[in-house]
Order: C-alpha cells, then sequence, then structure tokens
C-alpha cells in the first residue's frame, strides 16, 4: 500500500485527516471547522502535497511528526465554541518546543509565522490554546511519511550507518502509518541479515531509461539478488513517485518488499544531529507483501526495483564489493566490530567493441538493431529427461535486447490513469 494517499480539500486547499464515525471512515479538517464541510478530492500529486502539507504550527514546508491530542474548544468572549480536530503536524523545531514543553516559546513562533494581524483576547486565546495542546496530548507520536523531502546526497560506505538507521526507527518507540505498524519487525530484521547493494550512476540511467517500459514480469526467487537486501540509488527513480531505496525480507508467502525516500540536510544545523539519530536518512513510503508469481510492470511503484533486478540477473549489470574508507574502518574496529559488506551494481563492462549497425558478430547481413529494447517475458515448454523427450514449463524472465552502446528506444507508450472521456473531434 502506497503511503502517501492524502487527500486534499478540493474547497480550501488544506489535507484532510481520516476519523472513525459511526458510519465508518470520514475526513475531516485536521486544523478544525472551516465554516464548510471537507469535500475530499483525489489523492495528492507531488508538487500539490508540498503545497498544502505544512507544519501546523508555524506554516513550514517539512512536518515530521504527527500528535494527537483530546478533543480541543475554544470560546470567545460571545461564548461561540470552536472545535478543533486531534491530528496536528509539526515541523522539527515546533516538534522539539512540543517535546520540551515550552508552550510559550511555540505560541511566539505560531504568532510570528501568523499571515494575520493577532492580538487582544486572540492572542490570549492563542497562547491558552497552545498551552491545552502541549499538555493534552498524548504520550506518543506518529512519524509523517508523507513529507516530500529534498533528496539527499549519498555514498556507497555510508550505507552501513542507513541501514542502521532505518532499523533502529523501525524497532523505535515511534508510531508508523498503519501499514507499516504490523510490518516493522519483519523489515527490521531483514535488513539486519540483508546484504547491501549500491547502484552506480550509469545503472542508475540505465534503470531509469528503461523502466516505465518495463513489460509484465513475474517476482521469483531466480530475479532476487540475495533473498533480504537493501538496495539504494545515488538519486531517486521512478517518474512520478519516485524513490532513492528498495529493501525486501521473505517471508512464508513471499517477500515484504519496502520503498524510501532520502531526507536532505534542509533543517537548521542544530537539528540535523537530532533528525539523523531519531530518523536517518531513509524515510518509508511504500510498502506490500508480494507473493511468488507477481506481475509487475512499469506502471507499480515496484518497477524500478525489479528494473534493476532485472539487470543484475542477465548480467547487463555486475555486483562488485565497495573498499570501507579508513575512518569508517576504524570506527567499526574501536567497536569491535567487523564493517558490514556493502556490494556495488555497476554496468558490466564490455569484452567486444562496440559493432557497426547492420553488421552482426556472426558476418551474416541481418541488420543490427540500433537502439536498446525490451523483449517480454513468456511460458516455454522446455525439453528435459531421457532422449530430451520430456517437456515442462518454464517462465522466460523480460530482456534487454540490443547492443550495450546502442540508446534506448524512446517510449511510445501512454498510460492513462482513469477513463478517457471522448469528445467530437475538432479535425473534420
Amino acid at each position: 500500500m502506497n503511503l502517501d494517499m492524502i487527500r486534499p480539500c478540493l474547497t480550501c486547499g488544506l489535507p484532510l485527516s481520516e476519523a472513525d464515525t459511526d458510519l465508518g471512515v470520514a475526513a475531516e479538517h485536521p486544523l478544525g471547522a472551516r465554516g464548510h464541510a471537507p469535500f475530499p478530492g483525489l489523492p495528492l500529486t507531488d508538487s500539490d502535497a508540498k503545497r498544502v502539507l505544512r507544519c501546523h504550527f508555524c506554516n513550514g514546508p517539512h512536518p515530521v511528526w504527527m500528535y494527537e491530542t483530546a478533543d480541543l474548544f475554544t470560546a470567545d468572549d460571545h461564548n461561540n465554541i470552536q472545535e478543533y480536530a486531534n491530528l496536528w503536524h509539526a515541523c522539527y523545531r515546533c516538534a522539539d518546543l512540543i517535546e520540551r514543553l515550552q508552550a510559550a516559546e511555540l505560541a511566539e513562533r505560531s504568532l510570528a509565522a501568523s499571515r494575520w494581524q493577532v492580538s487582544g483576547m486572540a492572542e490570549k486565546t492563542l497562547r491558552l490554546f497552545q498551552q491545552a495542546l502541549v499538555q493534552a496530548r498524548y504520550p506518543y507520536r506518529t512519524l509523517l511519511t508523507v513529507t516530500r523531502w529534498p533528496a539527499a546526497k549519498l555514498s556507497a560506505d555510508s550505507l552501513p550507518k542507513m541501514r542502521a538507521r532505518l532499523a533502529n526507527l523501525l524497532r523505535g518507540p515511534a508510531l508508523l502509518p498503519q501499514p507499516l505498524q504490523g510490518a516493522r519487525r519483519l523489515l527490521a530484521d531483514g535488513l539486519d541479515r540483508g546484504q547491501l547493494l549500491w547502484v552506480d550512476d550509469e545503472n542508475t540511467d540505465l534503470a531509469e531509461s528503461v523502466c516505465a517500459d518495463l513489460p509484465e514480469a513475474v517476482i521469483t526467487d531466480d530475479i532476487l539478488p540475495a533473498p533480504d537486501g537493501l538496495m539504494v540509488w545515488p538519486r531517486p527513480v521512478g517518474g512520478e513517485h519516485p524513490i532513492g531505496a528498495v529493501s525486501w525480507t521473505a517471508h512464508e508467502q513471499g517477500w515484504l518488499i519496502a520503498c524510501y525516500r532520502s531526507i536532505a540536510a534542509v533543517l537548521d544545523d542544530d537539528l540535523m544531529p537530532q533528525l539523523r539519530q531519531d530518523i536517518g536518512w531513509l524515510l518509508p513510503v511504500h510498502v506490500e507483501y508480494v507473493s511468488a508469481e507477481t506481475v509487475i510492470d512499469g506502471s507499480h511503484p515496484l518497477a524500478p526495483a525489479v528494473t534493476t533486478w532485472l539487470l543484475i540477473d542477465q548480467t547487463i549489470a555486475e555486483v562488485a564489493a565497495v573498499p570501507v574508507s579508513s575512518s569508517k574502518r576504524k570506527s567499526y574496529q574501536r567497536g569491535r566490530a567487523q564493517p558490514p559488506e556493502v556490494k556495488l551494481v555497476r554496468i558490466k563492462a564490455r569484452t567486444q567493441p562496440g559493432r557497426q549497425p547492420g553488421v552482426s558478430s556472426g558476418g551474416s547481413t541481418r541488420a543490427e538493431p540500433d537502439h536498446r529494447y525490451w523483449v517480454s517475458g513468456h511460458p516455454r515448454n522446455q525439453p528435459y529427461g531421457p532422449g530430451r523427450s520430456l517437456r515442462r514449463l518454464i517462465r522466460i524472465k523480460p530482456v534487454l535486447r540490443g547492443p550495450e552502446d546502442a540508446p534506448i528506444r524512446l517510449s511510445t507508450t501512454v498510460r492513462v490513469l482513469g477513463s478517457i472521456q471522448r469528445q467530437p473531434s475538432d479535425l473534420k
């Protein structure tokens, strides 16, 4: 399930939260009544979410934690009652003030960020409200996985530390979105024993080029580099909803696969060390259980991972060990531990010079393709047994064909999400 299914109110544009009612789950404004009923729209795109997903206290662009409180009300001089929602998004600075019970400083920060002049009774009400919110919050907080952080600059030799912080987050006290809650222990255990893979720039470019056109591919043990693992790209891949890393761990029905975005250092210098300690570099954004024989194509969130696995499986990419820097090696030695092995996924070196277009290696006149393209997977009756007289059905995986030095064929596929409303043609 994708974790970033936020829906905005089409009337005011604010992100809506969900509340349990007698009739089921209903949408509500997280900031309380807005003078109109919630009007839920479709899930937000990346650009929309950047616009509306803000800290509820200072309107900052990178909310990190969601706090839950008891029901809160305010009343003015005319005894008009204002009821507020009980879910509150907080950026790291505001969350730090809440954790330290600094309600007065939180109110000052909210007043400074307000676009309206607040004074007199309104200011007093806001200060009392902030104090009540800090005191009435429940003793837990939930990590927001929908914040669109700028991508971080990651390095291969930092991969063990990334994994350690991610495992600590999954085992830590912070609540996670519901799809992750029941899977967090399994994910953490898989990270501990998994293989670490770093994808180089050239292989990332190739995966990005062919990912959207990936034909239907079946998830099997054959295409996975290891039973458990964590694979990180140097930059996000995946089109509209890019990811920076993927982890997978085996279980009895198949695999638990999670996708992550990276978190760049965009906070104040005094906040970043604590963020790296509490969360790390990777933020989960998609998780699902995948059974054997699940079919994935280029429109699926797991397409970047499956594409890279297929490139490794086809020996277009090769896997080699990454040397550990001396500083990190000494750090592990001080802790009396061996540095974890990190493996680099890189384009396999060519063993022969590039071919001339229109000439094959065997000297025949059959034209050589001038581009690279996917060949779809398909079933095949494989001969075996005495005299190859028996047959068994096997599945051939999708293959990227064409000369290694040839460009990728431009896609002519148009994917439409939703239905097409046919309009009268203007060309008559």
